[in-house]
């Protein structure tokens, strides 16, 4: 099967949009000029000096196809568009080195990792990338506290009852004099009538904070006590802690005696049913994304109490009727065997890796003895030793993964060779789920169960771990 050419692209934010044009272009041009046509595109708006690289979605994607054997070369714009960091630089590169994945960089118009002098001068790139990042942080930390500290406006969300002004050309947030008494009026009511009164109040003014959490959230920002006084807000923290503790003691609330928790997904929206009690009593279960969005003809709450006596029925239907031990076995064989080969494959790519990577320490510490009896300025020694250093942490990175996988891969053949007693264990969660208490029965269901996925309380999919 020919093997794939990809690219990466990243903006910093959403609005760079026309960056990552620009990126598209310039790459396809330069791919083409290597007789190369990219045949996927994996693309992000996201800051690398914020989001370590293993934390962007797009970025592991690409990873993974190429860690799979199914890429022969990586595109990207500039080595920046990786990572700002040098370690996580470092790691990527000899990760797509090490399963032979040509990448490529425009603005360096070659392959950065065909020989050892360009990957060495891959370390340098990726080392300045990560000052210049440092650098314009600072920079901008410091034009922050600059601006704060004249009482300027820095762009976050402003609460109801603040405004912005325009004062000797600075943008300020004060409180709005105009909103003060009705805000004043909100408090009161909460803590005459309570929650849904404030909300049902507001209304007039705003469509924010209509639901509990929301409003709370709001009316105990520290930055209200400006609003309606410090009398006043203290009431309402006193009065939202008493009633906060009347609640835990006359209604049993605890997460972990909630069944299903977890495990439910709201169809319509992909989101997590989250926890909740119908006026302090009865439990439902709520998708509070389709509700803050205001989702029209979408069920956004389920009978908590029902939901759970059906599910408990399938599933107890289907641990007595379905259940056979030797395909369970049989399973267990095929799930644990392919394991243990992905972790094996997974200890070998680990092990080359740290290989290559101590002789090129070897070689960079040499270097840096060099360095230090040449008249350099010391600029360039520093640069140098931090990048030895990075090479150091990267290498105590990866003897940790690969005795962690060892320990895995240890685990795995232990639980293979027990796979007789796993299908017995099985076969009895009948028996054990019926005589367990709540917390049991949660470890159990969370044992067979991946997820629920839920359209009404009686109508709802099963997906089993097994």
């Amino acid at each position: 099967m020919k093997k794939l050419t990809i690219a990466y692209l990243r903006a910093s934010t959403n609005e760079n949009r026309q960056d990552v044009e620009h990126q598209k272009f310039s790459i396809e041009k330069f791919a083409l000029k290597n007789g190369h046509k990219i045949d996927m595109f994996f693309s992000e708006y996201i800051s690398a000096y914020k989001t370590k690289a293993k934390d962007r979605e797009e970025l592991m994607k690409a990873k993974r196809l190429c860690l799979e054997g199914n890429v022969e070369n990586f595109y990207i714009f500039e080595q920046s568009r990786l990572a700002r960091n040098t370690r996580d630089a470092i790691d990527f590169i000899d990760d797509l080195t090490n399963v032979n994945v040509k990448i490529w960089s425009v603005k360096d118009g070659r392959c950065i990792n065909k020989e050892g002098i360009d990957k060495l001068m891959s370390l340098f790139t990726s080392y300045f990338s990560e000052q210049s990042s440092k650098d314009t942080s600072d920079r901008i930390k410091s034009q922050k506290e600059l601006a704060k500290s004249k009482g300027a406006f820095l762009g976050h969300k402003v609460l109801l009852g603040f405004k912005i002004i325009e004062e000797d050309g600075i943008k300020k947030e004060v409180v709005d004099t105009a909103l003060v008494p009705i805000i004043k009026e909100l408090y009161n009511i909460y803590l005459t009538k309570g929650a849904r009164a404030s909300m049902d109040y507001l209304k007039d003014y705003t469509d924010k904070y209509q639901n509990n959490q929301t409003l709370l959230q709001y009316m105990s920002n520290p930055k209200m006590e400006l609003v309606v006084g410090a009398d006043i807000y203290e009431d309402f923290m006193t009065a939202k802690a008493s009633r906060k503790q009347v609640t835990n003691n006359s209604v049993k609330t605890f997460r972990s005696e909630v069944l299903l928790e977890g495990l439910l997904i709201h169809e319509p929206c992909g989101g997590k049913l989250s926890i909740d009690y119908n006026r302090g009593k009865s439990l439902i279960f709520k998708c509070r994304h389709c509700k803050t969005k205001r989702i029209e003809g979408v069920k956004k709450s389920f009978g908590g109490e029902k939901l759970t006596r059906a599910v408990e029925h399938e599933i107890l239907n289907v641990l007595n009727s379905k259940l056979d031990k030797d395909k369970l076995i049989e399973k267990y064989n095929n799930q644990g065997e392919s394991k243990i080969e992905y972790i094996e494959k997974d200890i070998n790519n680990i092990t080359r890796n740290i290989n290559s990577k101590e002789k090129e320490l070897e070689k960079a510490e040499g270097n840096l003895q060099k360095l230090l009896l040449m008249d350099l300025d010391i600029n360039s020694i520093e640069m140098t030793s931090n990048i030895v250093k990075n090479m150091k942490e990267s290498l105590e990175s990866l003897k940790e993964d690969l005795s962690k996988r060892k320990k895995e891969l240890a685990i795995e053949k232990l639980r293979l060779n027990k796979k007789e007693e796993l299908a017995e264990n099985l076969m009895n969660f009948k028996y054990l789920y019926e005589k367990g208490n709540a917390e049991q029965k949660k470890i159990i269901l969370n044992q067979i169960i991946s997820r629920i996925i839920v359209r009404d309380t009686e109508d709802f999919t099963i997906e089993y771990n097994v």
